[in-house]
Parts: C-alpha cells; structure tokens; sequence
C-alpha cells in the first residue's frame, strides 16, 4: 500500500485518544481530527475521506448514531467504531444494520488496529475499482449497442440501394439485348461478317453483365427481404443434366472438358427446385469463369451420408491461395486476370443455409484448380 494515498479522519472528544491515534497511523495514511459529531460532519461534506474512526461514547451524538449521518454524507466511506466492552452489543447491532463496518473493542492492540484499518480500506479499494470496471463496461456495451445498431441499419441500407440500382440497371440493359438480338437476326437488315462477330461479343458480354446484375439482385434480395422456400420432392437429375448442358454451351468457346459422373437412376432431392437451380448454375459458371481455355470441369454426384446427397465441382483452373476460402460478397481468391465479385457463390451459400446446408471452397487435391462441395438434403424414393 503506498504511504499517504488513504485519508482518514479520527473524532474523538478526548485530544489525548486523538494523539495516540496519530502516533500509531501517522507514517500510512493522511489524518484528520475532530472532536465532536458537528465539526465530523461538516469536515466530511466539504473532503473526501476514506474512513472514518470514532469513539462510542461522546457528548451529543453517540460514535454509532454518528456514523449512520456519516453514512448519509459519504456512503463509500469505511465506518470503524472504537468501543469499550459494555457497548459491543451496540456496536454488533449497528454492524447488521449496515451502519458500522467493523468495531475495535478497548483496550486495543495497535498492530490488530492497523491490520483492520489496511483491511478495510483494500476491501474498499476493492468495490471502488469494481463499480468503475462495471460503469466502463456498461458504457461499452452501450457503445456496442449503437455501433451494432448503426451497422444493421447501414447495412439495411446498402441492401436496399443494391436492390434498387439492380434493378435500374436491368431494366435498359434488357432492352440493349433487345436491339443486338434484332440485329443479329437480321430484322435491321443483313450484317456482313465482321458485324456479327462483334455483336455476338457484345451479346455474350451482355448476357454476362446480365447475369451479375440478377445475381446482385437475387442477393439483396435474400439479405433485405428473404423468401420462403418452397420445398418440394424432385429429381436432381434432370436439373443438373440441364445446368451441365448450359454449362457446355460456353465451355465450347473455351475449349473445356465437362465430365460428369452421376448415381445411376433418379437423385430425389428435398428442396426448393428453382433456388437450386440458381445454386447449381452459379457453381458450374463460378468453375468456368476460372478455368483458363482446355481446362477440365469435373461434377460429381454421390451419397456420402444416408440423408445427404453431395455435389462436388472441381476445376483445374487458377485455384485459390488458402487450402480453403471463405465465401464472402465483393472478394475474390485469385488473380486480376480472372477477377470477378463472388457474388454467385455468395448466392449459392445463402440459398444453401436455407435448406440447412453449406457450401465449401477449397483448393482442388490434385493438379491444382479449385474445389467446391456442398450438400443437398436427399427425399426417398
């Protein structure tokens, strides 16, 4: 404890008890003296003190009813009662009343005296330094609490504002599709063939803007305001025969391989068939678009689990630098040469924590490439 840091103010009516005081708690703490219940009061209203020490037996007040006013001025301050034998019951009852801390009974020895003292005022330190750890981390929950509530909000609001910039910008690039497919299909006249080399780039490009404006669209859609699924038996069969031959349409441009490898018979799947569709279109595209010209695509179906019906795409593509990536909005894993915003994936994983499932990417075992692989909650029959 260091020296003079504790204030302590002794009332007593007798200068001589006062003087015995200071000679044993002089060299520790700062002291103070009155010698009645007035001058203790008053001294106490007007300075921080961190315990006072009293006699019983004064004129006027008593040591005891001066320490429940004391308690009124100063609550924290530690109350100590000097008292001879015949007052201790007093001194008890004062003590279950909260009034007193702790008494000394007369005759007292000094060491225990000074033992008390250090005692008391370390348990003080003690709750002072937890009421201001309690007031600290009260403020910061509060902090929490509004910071937490300006980000739902911001985040409502950017949500909203995809949504409607989304959708304004579908609505005049549907229209400038229109157009190049009027072109190309001559309804503005014949096109020579540098003319339709160059919209069909424009159309192909088109169509892919297209796609990540829907994809944003979908998304904002899914965060702002989510749909409910509608869950129904299918076959998966079918639907993923339909998203691979899609798949196929550009890997042709690329020169890409597109193996598949499937159960035999019908793949019967408990889930919402549209928004799966949305998954298995934006994991096959999501494997093309990172796939460099004659590259493999490999999609396999399998039943690791009874209840489960796996779904895994591997590419040999560029890869990804983790031996697994978290699939976030707006961050890719791989070079600028294939840069894209991971919005489709991003999709993919919210539709896929609807139906109680997840979706990892990670970097493919053998030959580099990537990897991604998810679950489908699988019906009967």
């Amino acid at each position: 404890m260091s020296a003079k840091r504790h204030a302590i103010l002794i009332v007593d009516d007798e200068q001589e008890n006062i003087n015995l005081l200071t000679n044993i708690l002089g060299e520790d703490y700062a002291l103070y003296q009155a010698l009645d219940a007035s001058q203790s009061l008053t001294f106490l209203k007007k300075n921080e003190i961190h315990l006072i020490l009293t006699d019983q037996r004064m004129p006027g007040l008593t040591g005891v009813e001066l320490l429940e006013k004391a308690r009124e001025v100063r609550p924290d301050c530690v109350r100590m009662l000097i008292t001879a034998y015949p007052d201790v019951n007093n001194a008890i009852q004062a003590i279950n009343r909260g009034h007193v801390h702790r008494y000394v009974a007369k005759p007292f020895d000094s060491a225990e005296l000074k033992v008390a003292i250090q005692q008391e005022l370390e348990h003080l330190d003690l709750v002072r330094a937890n009421r201001r750890l309690n007031e600290e981390m009260g403020r910061m929950v509060d902090e929490l609490f509004r910071a937490n509530r300006e980000l739902r909000d911001l985040n409502q609001m950017k949500d909203q504002f995809l949504a409607n910039c989304s959708h304004e910008l579908k609505t005049p690039l549907v229209s400038g599709m229109g157009y190049v497919d009027l072109m190309l299909s001559g309804g503005m006249g014949a096109l020579d063939p540098r003319q339709e080399k160059g919209l069909r780039i424009a159309h192909r490009n088109l169509e892919r803007l297209l796609g990540l404006i829907e994809n944003l669209l979908a998304l904002a859609k899914a965060r702002f305001k989510p749909e409910e699924l509608k869950v129904v038996r299918f076959d998966l069969r079918p639907l993923l025969e339909e998203c691979v031959e899609s798949l196929r349409g550009r890997a042709r441009k690329k020169s890409l391989q597109v193996k598949t490898s499937l159960p035999k018979g019908r793949i019967p799947i408990d889930g919402d068939e549209r928004k799966l569709h949305s998954v298995l279109t934006n994991v096959l595209a999501n494997a093309e678009k990172f796939s460099p010209e004659e590259a493999r695509i490999d999609i396999r179906v399998g039943r690791p689990a009874r209840g489960k019906v796996r779904v895994t795409v591997t590419d040999n593509g560029v890869g990804i630098k983790e031996s697994r990536a978290e699939i976030q909005p707006f961050k890719t894993t791989s070079d600028f040469r294939y840069a894209g915003m991971g919005i489709g994936l991003t999709l993919a994983r919210q539709i896929l924590q609807q139906h109680h499932c997840d979706i990892v990417l990670e970097r493919a075992p053998r030959g580099g490439g990537a990897r991604v692989q998810f679950d489908l909650p699988s019906g009967k029959g």
